[in-house]
């Protein structure tokens, strides 16, 4: 089921007069695969105003079609439509000691489909909702007013730099160029010999989509103004990460990438390329020879120059034609080193979230790995 699906229609088994306003608008689902028959769920909602990310996992069960979130509060009951890539998700929600019970019609297409809905209709009657309650939202493909939470990323530097200075290119010079907003936050790190810090002020974005996107423009612009007669390599990471093993010179090269956790034993597939062919990161799905993790790339400056232009200016192409890549910056990462092979592909024990994945056996070391992130927390 990996891709874009949209909820096509909704109903609740409690009364929907309060919740209709709030339902009017839906947004694009993002589903992403994953090793054992998980699925990693990224939704966005409007609340009070503003459009909220919501990431989660649904953790496949010994039963066939349920799933489980949430701590095991939540179970989710998948069931196949006869009509083509529409499914019915049925969802039993534990709170203290009530029962919630919710349905969603899941689609591939944003555009009505009648007879998927009257297939709907049917579930709703079968599982006594009131057929009062269904709720046919209007689709759309952006969320605008976001309340961004990339300000808060700074709360993971001071993790990130304290764990590099552990594992990170030990023995050699380094300097760590950080992108912020809000350089006056940036931590106070003892650093190694011959190891320095740099703050390089960006201005920030409304939507966490456009700061994600907007790193290859700065990547490539600095690039131009400074790398380049600075340093010899880049390594581009994400900063919501730390070193957990030693990462060093074996992973330079001219160009490299990072096989996503998600799909390294993965055929082409089950790849979640962008696949429409109005963006400038289509890839067809004959074509592809693994998929990029967009958090860990590098190589040369001159390399890596190319590759964050190339993808800006796709990007803005994209823009200008009113479409959005599913993975955002990581899906035209994916198509550059398509048609731009990498000299070096590092496995994924050098972008990893355990968290998801766990540990299995083949991987011998866990060298970068994902923070948990405990989002109420960090922003409190």
């Amino acid at each position: 089921m990996s891709g874009i699906w949209y909820q096509k229609a909704i109903v609740n088994g409690v009364n929907t007069t309060e919740l209709r306003p709030i339902q009017i608008q839906n947004f694009p689902l993002l589903v992403r695969t994953l090793q054992k028959g998980n699925m990693e769920v990224t939704l966005i909602y409007m609340h009070n105003g503003d459009c909220v990310q919501l990431e989660f996992l649904l953790e496949k069960t010994e039963k066939p079609g349920l799933y489980k979130a949430f701590w095991d509060t939540s179970l989710t009951y998948i069931y196949e439509l006869p009509i083509t890539d529409h499914y019915v998700f049925y969802n039993e929600y534990k709170l203290i000691d009530r029962k919630f019970y919710s349905g969603e019609l899941i689609g591939k297409d944003p555009i009505e489909n009648l007879q998927a809905l009257e297939e709907f209709k049917k579930f709703v009657q079968q599982k006594g909702f009131p057929p009062e309650n269904i709720i046919v939202p209007e689709q759309r493909e952006t969320c605008h007013s976001y309340q961004t939470a990339g300000w808060w990323y700074v709360v993971f530097l001071k993790l990130f730099l304290e764990t590099a200075e552990q594992h990170f290119m030990v023995g050699h010079k380094v300097i760590y160029y950080v992108f912020t907003d809000r350089p006056a936050d940036v931590p106070q790190v003892a650093l190694g010999a011959g190891r320095r810090l740099v703050v390089l002020t960006v201005r920030n974005y409304t939507r966490w989509q456009d700061v994600s996107m907007h790193r290859m423009e700065m990547i490539s612009r600095f690039s131009e103004q400074r790398f380049l007669h600075e340093v010899d390599y880049l390594v581009c990471a994400d900063v919501d990460m730390k070193f957990n093993d030693h990462v060093g010179v074996e992973i330079l090269s001219a160009l490299f990438g990072t096989l996503h956790p998600g799909f390294y034993s993965r055929g082409r597939e089950a790849f979640t390329y962008e696949r429409r062919p109005k963006s400038q990161a289509y890839i067809p799905r004959d074509e592809g020879d693994f998929y990029y993790a967009g958090g860990f790339f590098g190589g040369s400056v001159v390399e890596v120059h190319h590759l964050t232009k190339a993808c800006h200016e796709a990007m803005v192409k994209d823009q200008a034609n009113g479409i959005e890549a599913v993975w955002h910056d990581e899906s035209h990462l994916n198509k550059y080193l398509l048609h731009h092979k990498p000299t070096k592909v590092l496995s994924p024990e050098y972008v990893w979230d355990q968290k998801l994945l766990g540990w299995p056996s083949i991987m011998k070391k866990l060298r970068y790995v994902a923070v948990p992130k405990h989002h109420q927390a960090i922003r409190n």
